[in-house]
Formats: structure tokens, C-alpha cells, sequence
């Protein structure tokens, strides 16, 4: 059925007035067999919606791993931020996805960019525990000293949560108390 839309030549890059295109949607909801006939037609798979959603980012607010893993592939910017300075990153780090973070490392991400309250992907992935997410950005450079714009480290955070390992980790890669 898709594809037999598809095959009409509509544009695949149609914006509701919401912004959101048919990728988004199809993001959103998990409809990876949808998302990849779109990108087979060339779909923008980074326009935002008017609140700054993407593709990518629809995907991760259900946990559409595949999706996700199918809009890397294709070359979505994994540096782009919502409208709130979140990055994919942040979210793939604060839900403890590691090998969805090791894929955004692999094609370039910055382990270091930060939301507007000043949280970054290890300060995220401290505050949640998320042992082998911090360890794979801590071995990518994340910086271990970064303070949100609360004034709270990634030690306070990993501290504040009760996250021992974590914060054992913390220290034992140079975070100052």
C-alpha cells in the first residue's frame, strides 16, 4: 500500500502544518518497513517539525531502536539538536541504549555538545546509572568535569542517584569532587 503511494511520485517531504512529515510519523511511530520505503525515495531525514522533532529524534520517544538504527545508516545529522539543545546522544545516554551511542560516536557525534540547561551525555547517563554508556563515552573523551548550569557535576549527579559504580568510575577517570 506504501509503496503503491510511493510508486504516485507525491512528495515525500510533505509538511502538515505541525510540520511533521511522513519520516517523522513514521519514526514516531515504529513503522520501520514505512520509514525505509520513504528513505528509498529520498526522504529528508533531517527536517524539523515546528517544535524542532526530527526523524531521529521521534524514534527514540518510543524506543524505535530500529528506526533509529535505519535513520543512522542513512546519514541523519547526529549532531542536531531539538529546540531544547537535546541531542541524540543525550537521549540514547540517559536511556542506557549503548549501542545506539556507540553507533552516534562512529559517525561523529559530539560527546561533549550541551543542552540549553547545560546537561550533557555523560551527565544524563551518570544521573541514570548508565555504567557501560558512561564508560564508552568516557573512553571517547566525554569531559568528566562538566557542570549543568545547576552547578551539578556528573559526580553529583552519579552521587545524588546512589550510583556507586558509576561514581567509582567517575573518580577513577580524573572527576573532581
Amino acid at each position: 500500500m506504501v509503496q503503491a503511494l510511493l510508486d504516485k511520485r507525491p512528495s515525500v517531504n510533505a509538511k502538515a502544518s505541525d510540520g511533521t512529515t511522513a519520516l517523522i510519523l513514521a519514526s514516531l511511530n515504529g513503522h520501520l518497513d514505512v520509514a525505509q520505503a520513504l528513505l528509498d525515495k529520498k526522504a529528508n531525514v533531517n527536517i524539523k517539525a515546528n517544535d524542532g522533532t526530527t526523524a531521529l529524534f521521534a524514534a527514540f520517544m518510543n524506543g524505535h531502536l530500529d528506526v533509529v538504527r535505519a535513520l543512522i545508516a542513512k546519514g541523519v545529522d547526529v549532531n542536531a539538536k531539538w529546540n531544547n539543545g537535546v541531542t541524540a546522544l543525550m537521549l540514547a545516554s540517559q536511556l542506557c541504549y549503548n549501542d545506539v551511542v556507540q553507533a552516534l560516536i562512529a559517525k561523529g557525534v559530539d560527546v561533549n555538545a550541551k543542552a540549553s540547561n547545560g546537561a550533557t551525555a555523560l551527565y544524563v547517563a551518570s544521573q541514570n546509572g548508565c555504567l557501560e554508556v558512561v564508560q564508552t563515552l568516557l573512553a571517547k573523551g566525554a569531559d568528566v568535569n562538566v557542570r549543568a548550569n545547576n552547578g551539578m557535576t556528573v559526580l553529583d549527579a552519579a552521587t545524588a542517584n546512589e550510583h556507586d559504580d558509576v561514581r567509582a568510575l567517575l573518580l577513577q577517570a580524573g572527576a573532581k569532587q
